[in-house]
């Protein structure tokens, strides 16, 4: 991760392309990944179409 003047710049060493920017090294890496999620098995999920259940909404089947 590079601090360039206005930014930081995330790249992936030894391959052309994949890299990212964000205005912290911690949202230049989320772009990275985000941007080329093949590159590091990863899937990502839009958690506003199906969003991950929570205590109030996920159902629990009794025991027994």
């Amino acid at each position: 991760i590079t601090r360039r003047a206005d930014d930081y710049l995330a790249a992936l060493e030894g391959t052309a392309g994949i890299w990212g920017c964000g205005k912290s090294p911690v949202t230049a890496l989320g772009d990275m990944i985000s941007a080329h999620p093949e590159q590091f098995d990863v899937e990502i999920v839009d958690m506003t179409i199906s969003p991950r259940p929570t205590p109030d909404t996920e159902h629990h089947q009794p025991n027994g």
